[in-house]
C-alpha cells in the first residue's frame, strides 16, 4: 500500500472520530434528567417519586427526540426499552407511566442486560447469578 494512502486513511479515522464526539456531545442540552453515554449506547434516567417527575422524564425524552431530528437521526424504536427500578427500603414503589419517543410507546422491560450485567426491575442479583454459574457450567 502506497504510504500517503496509509497516512490519509488514518487521518480520515481520526477526523471522523472527532467530528462524532462533537457531534453527539450537545445532546445534554435541555435535558434536566441524568444521562450516561458509552459508545453508540445511551441510558436517560431520573428518580422518579410522583408524576411530576414522570412528566419531566418524558419531556427530556422529547427533547432527545428534537435533537435528533435536529441531526437527522432515527432512532429504531424497536430497541428503545424502559426499565423501572422501583425499590424504597423494602418495599416497591411503583409510579404507573409510559413512555414515549416519536409517538411510539417504549417497551417496558423488568429485566435487561447492559454491558453484561443483568439489571431487573426489583434490584436482585439472582438473574446475575444464574447467567454466571450457567456460563461457568457450558465451559465445562
Amino acid at each position: 500500500m502506497d504510504q500517503s494512502l496509509e497516512r490519509s486513511s488514518a487521518g480520515f479515522c481520526v477526523r471522523t472520530s472527532l467530528m462524532f464526539l462533537v457531534f453527539i456531545n450537545d445532546l445534554y442540552q435541555g435535558i434536566a434528567s441524568n444521562i450516561l453515554k458509552l459508545a453508540d449506547d445511551t441510558k436517560i434516567f431520573k428518580e422518579v417519586s410522583h408524576m411530576l417527575d414522570c412528566e419531566a422524564l418524558q419531556r427530556d425524552l422529547d427533547n432527545v427526540v428534537l435533537w435528533a431530528q435536529k441531526w437527522q437521526i432515527e432512532f429504531n424504536v424497536k430497541w428503545l426499552k424502559s426499565v423501572k427500578l422501583c425499590m424504597l427500603g423494602d418495599r416497591m414503589i411503583v409510579v404507573s407511566t409510559g413512555y414515549y419517543m416519536g409517538g411510539s410507546k417504549l417497551v417496558e422491560e423488568a429485566l435487561e442486560k447492559d454491558l453484561g450485567v443483568w439489571i431487573s426491575a426489583d434490584m436482585k442479583c439472582s438473574q446475575q447469578c444464574r447467567y454466571a454459574v450457567n456460563k461457568a457450567i457450558a465451559r465445562y
